[in-house]
């Protein structure tokens, strides 16, 4: 499945001009990010899908966040200024998981100029997985899960969290997030400060 857009331009476009913006060789972010240069370069023509754990450790190397990544240059009709808005409506929220999976992270903040946290929707159908790869940034994260269950592997210890149940960790600490359920699975989660 190629991955969707970010956008106006592909997932692979977009990370390419990122990546020339920043002045880095695909073999120098390729090398920074614990891969190799030909993944960097099939990702950037479309023809291979990162998680999104891979996708937040390149774009680390690239000072973005995913936030930042799939975020549209306007936000809402772009009459309002980002720090105005009080209200985002469901079709409005930033879907920053377009890649590959079918994993949905709908942010409620991406695009209002709010750097103290992220707000989030994330949805995962039945067998989603973040990635093998353990990710980690800064601050801390929280989370309900409020359908479904979901597995939270975090420090290489595996929790699992079933609709109602909460949990929070340091962000520091690697990560990943996998459904182990038939069932789409759903939690509304915070990061802070924001860092996706």
């Amino acid at each position: 499945m190629a991955a969707e857009g970010a956008g106006a331009e592909g997932t692979g476009a977009r990370l390419r001009r990122l990546r020339l913006a920043a002045g880095i060789s695909a073999r120098e972010l390729a090398k920074r990010a614990g891969l190799t240069p030909g993944f960097i370069s099939h990702i950037e023509l479309g023809r291979a899908e990162p998680s999104l754990g891979t996708l937040r450790v390149i774009l680390g190397e690239l000072g973005s966040t995913l936030g930042r990544f799939f975020a549209d240059d306007e936000v809402g009709d772009g009459k309002r200024k980002a720090e105005d808005r009080v209200v985002v409506r469901a079709a409005e929220m930033v879907d920053i998981a377009r890649i590959g999976g079918g994993i949905r992270w709908l942010s409620a903040t991406a695009g209002m100029g709010i750097r103290e946290f992220q707000m989030m929707r994330e949805i995962y159908p039945p067998g989603a997985d973040t990635g093998e790869r353990a990710y980690s940034h800064e601050g801390v994260e929280a989370g309900i899960c409020v359908r479904g269950k979901m597995e939270i592997w975090v420090a290489g210890r595996k929790h699992l969290v079933q609709k109602g149940d909460g949990y929070c960790f340091k962000s520091a600490m690697p990560h990943r997030f996998r459904n182990p359920g038939a069932a789409t699975a759903e939690i509304v989660s915070v990061n802070a400060p924001a860092s996706i």
